[in-house]
C-alpha cells in the first residue's frame, strides 16, 4: 500500500475507496466498508482498515465535521452534496408502537410504503419499504447506533493494526 500522509485519505486504499464514490447517490458503499471491516475482526488487513477509516471520514464530511479538507477529499464533498440525506437533526431508528394494543385489534401487521422524493440535484427517487409492526414483537426497545459507535469501532481497528495516529 502506498502511503503519502497520516490523514484518513493519505494512502492508496483510501484513495481507491473515495474514487468508488463517483456517481454514487446512496451511502451503501460507505456502509459496505464498515461491514467488511467488522466481519473480518481479528483478520483485518491494512487495506480494509484504511478503507474503513476513509469511510469514517466520509461520514464526518456528511456531518459537516471533516478531519481532512484538501484535494484528496474533493470527491467526498461531491458525494455528500449529491447523496441522499435525512432532514437536519433527523435520525433513522426502529419504530415500534404499542404492541399489546395493536395485536388485540384487527389492524394489519404490515404495510407497504412507497416514498417518492427529489434529491438536491432535482432527480426524482423512489424507495419502497415494508413497515412490519410484528417484526419487533417482544422487543423492549430499539438499539440506535451513532457516530460515537463508529469512532469506537475505528479506534479498536486502529489499535489492532498498531496505528497510533491517523
Amino acid at each position: 500500500m502506498g502511503t503519502w500522509s497520516a490523514e484518513p485519505i493519505g494512502n492508496d486504499a483510501a484513495a481507491d475507496f473515495v474514487a468508488e464514490l463517483d456517481g454514487e447517490r446512496r451511502w451503501t458503499v460507505v456502509k459496505a466498508a464498515f461491514s467488511t471491516a467488522a466481519k473480518l475482526g481479528d483478520t483485518l488487513d491494512s487495506d480494509t482498515a484504511a478503507t474503513a477509516i476513509a469511510a469514517a471520514e466520509v461520514v464526518a464530511h456528511g456531518l459537516a465535521r471533516p478531519t481532512q479538507t484538501d484535494a484528496y477529499t474533493e470527491r467526498i464533498q461531491q458525494f455528500v452534496g449529491r447523496a441522499d440525506v435525512l432532514a437536519p437533526q433527523a435520525e433513522l431508528s426502529n419504530f415500534l408502537d404499542s404492541g399489546p394494543e395493536r395485536y388485540a385489534t384487527d389492524l394489519p401487521g404490515a404495510f407497504s410504503v412507497k416514498l417518492r422524493y427529489e434529491d438536491r440535484a432535482g432527480t426524482e427517487l423512489t424507495d419502497e419499504y415494508k413497515l412490519d409492526f410484528t417484526a419487533g414483537r417482544g422487543d423492549l426497545r430499539p438499539e440506535i447506533h451513532g457516530l460515537h459507535h463508529i469512532a469506537k469501532t475505528l479506534r479498536a481497528i486502529a489499535k489492532k493494526q498498531g496505528i497510533t495516529h491517523f
